[in-house]
């Protein structure tokens, strides 16, 4: 398990997945559908849609997506709308990125007063594209504070 993997309870869903976090790395089964567990990221995301292209800020990061916040709605990105490769996670503290050439679609999009929250769900990963968002994840949740 990652360090700090979060749960994010404003995600709907309807699956399970293990979530720790917090001094005593407390583990909990939640309902949700996520497969896999996220680690919270500072850092943003490079989406490209047609000839657009879109940065947000990461709030979390699994090995089968992202969840992401636009200050601005963004109208080109609707729930189930698919996004074109490749996909660029960065992490602002350890420098750690990983380019990732497998399209990806929304999953889910909320507007706030915050911005536009949207989940993106990776395309199929072949191996060496799953290894790269597993060492990026590590790296990641291995942060001092993550």
């Amino acid at each position: 398990m990652f360090p700090d993997a979060i749960a994010d309870g404003t995600t709907p869903g309807d699956g399970f997945y293990l979530a720790t976090g917090g001094r005593h790395r407390q583990t909990t089964v939640t309902g949700e559908r996520r497969r896999h567990a996220r680690v919270r990221v500072h850092g943003r995301v490079q989406i490209n849609i047609g000839r657009k292209t879109i940065f947000a800020d990461l709030v979390n990061v699994s090995q089968g997506g992202v969840h992401c916040i636009v200050p601005d709605a963004v109208p080109v990105l609707e729930s189930g709308g698919r996004l074109d490769p490749p996909l660029l996670l960065e992490d602002h503290v350890s420098k750690s990125q990983v380019s990732l050439d497998v399209p990806a679609s929304v999953s889910w999009r909320r507007d706030t007063a915050a911005g536009t929250q949207f989940g993106l769900v990776f395309g199929e990963l072949n191996n060496e594209q799953a290894e790269q968002v597993q060492r990026f994840l590590v790296t990641v949740g291995s942060e001092p504070g993550s």
